[in-house]
């Protein structure tokens, strides 16, 4: 009867240990899906405010290649 008490005892420390294990495993995970999905919404937002720019820069640049210079002998 001592033996399968020890047995239990040991089984359900093994076990929770196992718990414990795989929840801070859970935790990381969280945790560096976080700072991804941080830096993913960061670069986004940049490049939604940086689009209207660059569009125009561009629409700019492409007017002025067509300009023909003019040139004074």
């Amino acid at each position: 009867m001592g033996n399968l008490d020890k047995s239990i005892a040991e089984t359900s420390v093994a076990i929770q240990n196992l718990i414990a294990i795989n929840d801070n495993k859970k935790e990381i995970e969280a945790a560096n899906k976080g700072v991804v999905q941080s830096l993913a919404n960061g670069a986004e937002t940049i490049c939604v405010h940086l689009k209207p720019f660059f569009k125009t820069f561009l629409s700019v640049a492409g007017h002025a290649s067509a300009v023909r210079p003019c040139l004074h002998d």
